[in-house]
């Protein structure tokens, strides 16, 4: 039978005809044999998955990116599942390992992030700072800093290994980020109202006295809020929504009744308990109850009226005082600068109160001709002059009112620019502790807080830099410009990387 295979049978492929045979050589019986062969040997050296070291290193830096900007778990690359898929797709690419991954790649990665996020402040001419401190889960206690170009981002952390965040200590770390940047571009510095950061905000003014120092609006809103149950009226009106909402949430029947018939009667209800820190959750919290309410599902529920309140003074007082707090100069000068509005609605102290502002705000901070601005400022308000082209105002409605006024090149909408690039809240840094937490979380405990940083920079900026992005973007073209630029940091040059510098198997 063997014989017969190898010599005799015309359909046995030369591949089973050379196994059988205990010859070394190919066994070619025939022309037709020799022919068959080399196709044969042309059609496998066609199908033959090969790859040199800068595919590989592409393909890990693109890895990398995906399992860090989605917030991956690093130990994907040793489930077995994962290299199966890849031995599928592409068998001659190995993996690379975890290892690799936390240390080589992932600061490959955090430097390119740096490049292209250094380069967008670098490009911008308004820049805000701000910062707040948080506990991760390890009860670390840590200090974001962000940056708004007016796009924030999140340019760097600090571990204050148990130190003080006394008014000094916070000062002198904020004026090291600013130093860091061009400080002539700094605008404002925005932050929450606690005694420690108004004293250092304070602090920094001295040093860089062109800058603004502004309270976070939405910090100061939480605060009114906790100043409403000050009124015993309104503080029994939310104990009783307060336990309403448990009652229904916390017990399966009257769950599964509102929702049967708010979706009968098409109306959403989202029951839910209020948050102490988002001042929102209360409005929300209440709008539900009386959606209750009108659905006849609760009636325990009384309106109340504010002109009813016994503590009405008190609590216009505190609304005042807030005000008066979060309301500054500055904020009524991008209310006149908005070309919306163009501030009809300010009273003639207010108008009086801006221009004296925008005099010593353009004199004294960015030497901008004051006279010009002001003069400006009359031409704009009353569209005479330079504004009074019809067509400028056309594009009003659609335009943000940043973009409108980039398209003029004058004193005042130099100072515009300025003023309406700075963000009345600090909730970036917020989101930045939100991104911090969904990196660091209970399930990832063993991250280096260092190694969790550089995770929640990557991922958070990433965000921001490719928002505007289309996929047709992420192409060859930005590994390639980022790896062979003079300015690109050491390692992100090709052929400086350390990682995985073995021959490449086929």
């Amino acid at each position: 039978m063997k014989i017969h295979l190898i010599k005799a049978c015309k359909n046995t492929p030369l591949q089973v005809k050379e196994e059988l045979s205990d010859k070394k050589v190919p066994i070619l019986t025939s022309e037709t044999d020799i022919i068959q062969r080399v196709k044969v040997k042309s059609n496998i050296s066609q199908f033959i998955d090969k790859i040199d070291f800068a595919q590989k290193e592409k393909i890990d830096t693109l890895l990398a990116r995906a399992i860090f900007t989605r917030g991956i778990p690093l130990s994907m690359v040793e489930h077995k599942s994962w290299k199966q898929l890849f031995y599928t797709i592409r068998p001659s690419y190995k993996l690379p390992n975890r290892k690799a991954l936390s240390t080589t790649l992932l600061e490959k990665e955090f430097l390119l992030q740096k490049f292209k996020l250094e380069n967008k402040i670098a490009e911008s001419k308004c820049l805000s700072i701000q910062c707040d401190g948080w506990s991760n889960l390890r009860q670390e206690e840590i200090i974001n800093f962000v940056i708004t170009t007016p796009e924030p981002f999140f340019v760097d952390f600090m571990d204050t290994d148990g130190k003080s965040h006394t008014a000094e200590y916070l000062a002198s770390q904020i004026i090291t980020v600013i130093n860091k940047y061009d400080p002539k571009k700094f605008v404002a510095f925005i932050s929450d109202s606690a005694s420690n950061i108004v004293k250092a905000a304070e602090i920094v003014q001295n040093k860089f006295e062109h800058m603004l120092m502004l309270t976070c609006v939405c910090h100061t809103l939480n605060l009114l809020v906790k100043d409403k149950f000050k009124c015993d009226q309104l503080q029994t009106f939310d104990t009783k929504v307060v336990s309403i909402i448990k009652t229904i949430k916390y017990n399966q029947k009257p769950s599964y009744k509102i929702r049967k018939i708010s979706k009968e009667k098409n109306i959403n209800v989202f029951v839910q308990l209020p948050v102490k820190t988002r001042w929102q959750s209360h409005l929300i919290c209440y709008k539900n109850v009386f959606k209750l309410k009108q659905l006849r599902l609760i009636e325990v529920v009384e309106e109340i009226d504010f002109e009813d309140l016994k503590d009405k003074k008190t609590l216009l007082g505190n609304i005042s005082k807030r005000l008066k707090n979060i309301v500054k100069p500055v904020h009524i000068a991008a209310h006149l600068l908005n070309p919306k509005t163009l501030g009809n609605d300010l009273t003639n102290e207010e108008h009086i109160d801006v221009s004296e502002f925008i005099n010593n705000f353009a004199m004294n901070s960015y030497d901008l001709n004051d006279e010009d601005c002001l003069t400006e400022i009359i031409n704009y308000k009353n569209k005479e002059g330079l504004y009074s082209k019809t067509f400028l105002w056309k594009t009003v409605s659609k335009l943000e009112p940043l973009i409108w006024w980039k398209s003029f090149n004058s004193s005042l909408s130099k100072l515009a620019q300025k003023i309406l690039s700075i963000p009345v809240s600090s909730d970036a840094t917020e989101k930045s502790f939100s991104s911090f937490a969904n990196v660091h979380s209970k399930k990832r405990n063993r991250l280096l807080t260092d190694r969790a940083a550089k995770l929640t920079y990557i991922s958070h900026n990433w965000k921001t830099l490719d928002r505007n992005k289309n996929d047709e973007d992420d192409n060859n073209s930005e590994i390639e410009d980022f790896t062979q630029n003079e300015t690109t940091p050491f390692i992100l040059q090709r052929g400086n990387s350390s990682h995985h510098r073995e021959k490449v198997s086929t």
